[in-house]
């Protein structure tokens, strides 16, 4: 069925091997429209790509739109690190970016992924955070939430 083989054995055989049925399954599965892994896990990899692109040497800055226009979406990011400076970057797996506005014009600074960025710090506190996945979920923005879990308000927790 999947691989054009010749069938050999009952008559009701689909597949010639564990290994055609088990590609030919991956194939239907990978073809599924609404599969949300499939497109989340897309878009993280055009991300990266395009970090990866636009970052050849270590750390730039790029208008907003730039990026934009290559299918780049800050939505996504697999885990964010906050600098002492208080800035956040969230990344791509090594690939990082910081929205920020100068001179009237969104731009993010892209930066990559560096050994110091995974040392404890704030009292034994890991210094990467990942992101809950269900906060992709529902259509809520995991930056809107990040800023209040960063951020807090007197009084929030």
């Amino acid at each position: 069925m999947n691989c054009g083989e010749e069938l050999h054995g009952r008559i009701d055989k689909k597949f010639c091997s564990p290994y055609c049925r088990s590609a030919y399954h991956y194939q239907q599965n990978r073809d599924r429209a609404d599969n949300l892994f499939k497109q989340i896990d897309d878009q993280l990899k055009l991300n990266r790509r395009i970090l990866k692109e636009y970052n050849k040497a270590g750390k730039a800055t790029v208008r907003q739109e730039v990026l934009e226009k290559a299918g780049f979406s800050s939505k996504y990011f697999t885990h964010y690190w906050k600098a002492k400076n208080g800035n956040v970057y969230f990344f791509c797996y090594e690939y990082g970016f910081m929205k920020k506005s100068e001179n009237g014009k969104n731009k993010y600074v892209l930066v990559q992924w560096q050994p110091y960025m995974t040392e404890p710090r704030h009292g034994g506190r890991q210094a990467v955070e990942l992101i809950p996945t269900s906060w992709f979920l529902g259509g809520r923005h995991p930056v809107s939430l990040l800023s209040k879990t960063l951020y807090p308000q007197s009084g929030e927790r």
